[in-house]
């Protein structure tokens, strides 16, 4: 066993607000900062543990947080091609996507230095799989789904409350709290079926409140997987978000090697601020006959020639022409 030393164990809490208006410590993520030092020590040790596991295939296949040649795609593939197949085969699919309260947090040390102890540093981590009968389990790190398929809707319904059983008992075993305000339920199914649903006495143990849309891992599933809703999300950013996607990845572009645009003739001058009015347009959601000056005027923007950037390098170029 290694020594770790106590003097590297201190460090600075940065507390991070989770929603908006956060008043409540619940609403906000502690974020620690450690000394450097310790950052090194900590990174030599992830990547033998990281070694160990992968080597030894300790986490599950369907663990696809924080680990190498897994992401967020990952399991939204994972997911999506097994609800498709059980729409395919005529089946009902409960989900439940359950949502732990404040779980980095509330791990217990002791439960956590013996379940590694038992694993040599065999079985499997993410042991959670051992109490679930569920015909599918998803983890992203914490972030977990369990689904259950039947061509008959209750059959479903009865085995996903079993399960939920199951991990009620493992989520205390390992004193863990499930955040039931932030776990929901859906049904995934073809539209013909789900209009003909009595969604009112469907009674799932952690959360009667079926919905018909859920945002899994930055993807909005809706309960016919048609994602309608997540196709037209780019509707709904702000103007401000707009503006930071412009500036960050189009503007840069403009600005580059700005002298050069000094010395373009008008008709290519002419094509780059067409470029510029169709950001604003799209920005703005403007139609072709808003006039260009009210929309700089509304953005606070100069035209192509009149950035700073092209300004500046205006004056030095044409104090340059002088000198010589």
């Amino acid at each position: 066993w290694g020594c770790f030393p106590d003097k590297l164990e201190t460090s600075t809490i940065t507390p991070i607000p989770k929603i908006i208006n956060a008043s409540n410590a619940k609403d906000f993520r502690p974020i620690n900062s450690l000394p450097p030092v310790e950052k090194i020590l900590e990174m030599a040790v992830y990547k033998q543990i990281t070694e160990y596991f992968n080597s030894n295939k300790l986490l599950i296949y369907n663990q696809s947080g924080f680990r190498k040649c897994h992401s967020c795609e990952t399991a939204l593939q994972l997911t999506i091609s097994n609800f498709l197949k059980n729409i395919d085969n005529n089946k009902f699919t409960v989900t439940v996507f359950l949502d732990f309260q404040r779980a980095f947090e509330t791990i217990d040390r002791s439960i956590l230095l013996k379940k590694l102890q038992m694993y040599g540093v065999g079985g499997k981590i993410n042991d959670i799989v051992h109490y679930t009968n569920s015909d599918f389990l998803n983890l992203f790190a914490d972030d977990t789904l369990i689904a259950m398929a039947h061509s008959d809707l209750n059959v479903a319904l009865d085995k996903i409350n079993e399960d939920l059983i199951n991990i009620s008992n493992y989520l205390k075993m390992n004193k863990l709290v499930l955040n039931v305000n932030k776990t929901k339920s859906t049904i995934i199914t073809t539209q013909y079926k789900y209009e003909r649903l009595d969604i009112n006495n469907i009674n799932i143990v952690y959360e009667n409140n079926q919905i018909e849309l859920i945002k899994y891992l930055g993807l909005i599933i809706d309960n016919n997987l048609t994602f309608k809703e997540h196709l037209t999300i780019a509707n709904s950013l702000s103007i401000m978000t707009c503006i930071t996607v412009y500036k960050s990845i189009i503007q840069p572009h403009f600005d580059y090697c700005a002298t050069i645009l000094y010395m373009l003739d008008k008709n290519s001058i002419s094509e780059l601020q067409k470029l510029q009015n169709r950001g604003m347009r799209i920005i703005l959601r403007c139609n072709k006959y808003t006039p260009i000056n009210l929309m700089l005027e509304c953005l606070q923007w100069m035209n192509v020639l009149g950035s700073p950037h092209v300004t500046k390098w205006k004056a030095y170029w044409e104090k340059y022409l002088e000198d010589r």
